[in-house]
């Protein structure tokens, strides 16, 4: 029998698929090797159902320290970008409050005097504000009334320095809804993080921290 090329094989077993399937030899064996047997579709299954839910698991289980390192990172190129493009001088900062702050120099002196140090800057829809003043810290903690004294102590401050345009208006905290405050640390200190939302009688509201 004359030898027969590969297309000449092919063609003799006509549906080459039903015939790789139904082959009646076994499997390869491997000395050491266990056994496996799987398809394609199988695999397929479980790169789809495992794998996949196997890396989202992890993301889940690890999605805080992520979170937190995004947020760091996009700070930190934030704040070398910042200085990169010239920051407001830093005496006033240091020598009134004993802080270092980085503020873009895109911000311009709304207010500056002895105890209260006031930033803004343009932005299209309005404008962004940077507000510096320091109390005492038993204003904030007095009668363990935390959130209350809060709101006073940034009423008295708009009172005193962001007036609106009515006779009588300022900046002041929105009665609807009480800000959230949270404790945490800044530098190994105890801090107040607070957000809420301003309002200023018929004239303009937005949000603070």
């Amino acid at each position: 029998m004359s030898e027969q090329t590969l297309q000449q094989k092919l063609d003799s077993v006509g549906n080459v698929v039903d015939f790789l399937r139904n082959q009646q030899v076994g499997p390869n064996v491997y000395p050491g090797v266990p056994a496996e047997y799987s398809n394609w579709r199988n695999e397929q299954r479980a790169w789809s159902e495992t794998a996949v839910l196997f890396l989202l698991s992890l993301i889940e289980m690890h999605a805080n320290e992520i979170i937190s390192a995004i947020r760091q990172t996009e700070i930190a190129e934030n704040q070398e970008r910042n200085v990169e493009l010239g920051v407001v001088d830093q005496k006033t900062f240091t020598s009134q409050y004993g802080i270092s702050i980085n503020i873009p120099s895109t911000y311009k002196y709304a207010v500056k005097n002895d105890s209260f140090v006031w930033l803004k800057k343009d932005i299209p829809s309005g404008n962004t504000n940077i507000m510096i003043y320091k109390v005492p810290f038993s204003v904030i903690e007095k009668n363990k009334t935390i959130v209350n004294n809060i709101i006073v102590m940034r009423d008295s401050i708009g009172s005193n320095y962001v007036h609106g345009q009515e006779p009588g208006a300022f900046m002041a905290t929105e009665e609807a809804y009480s800000p959230y405050v949270f404790t945490t640390n800044f530098k190994n200190k105890m801090a107040f993080e607070t957000r809420g939302n301003w309002e200023m009688a018929n004239d303009m509201s937005g949000p603070f921290l």
